[in-house]
C-alpha cells in the first residue's frame, strides 16, 4: 500500500489524501493520534515537508489542520492549501 502521493498541485511534494474520523469520536484525540502516527511513518522515510487541501466551507477541518500545525499556502477554486514542515 502506498501511504504517499506525489503532488502538483502546491510546493508540497507530498499530499495527505483523506482522512476521517466519526462524528461520534470527533474531538476527542483520534483525529490528532492519527495523524502524529502519520507524521512519524512520512519521518522514518525522510519525508519532512506535506501538505493537504480542505474545502472552503469545512471550517471544523480547517480549524483541526491550523491547531496541528498547519500553515495556509493559498487559495484555489474553493479550497485552502496546506503546507506543514516536519523538521
Amino acid at each position: 500500500m502506498n501511504l504517499f502521493h506525489k503532488n502538483n498541485q502546491n510546493s508540497a511534494r507530498y499530499r495527505l489524501l483523506s482522512i476521517a474520523i466519526d462524528i461520534s469520536n470527533q474531538k476527542s484525540g483520534i483525529g490528532s493520534f492519527l495523524l502524529s502516527n502519520f507524521e512519524d511513518n512520512l519521518r522514518k522515510n525522510n519525508i519532512y515537508n506535506y501538505g493537504l487541501s480542505v474545502r472552503l466551507d469545512n471550517l471544523q477541518a480547517i480549524n483541526f489542520y491550523i491547531r496541528n500545525g498547519f500553515k495556509i499556502e493559498k487559495y484555489y477554486l474553493g479550497s485552502l492549501y496546506f503546507v506543514k514542515n516536519l523538521k
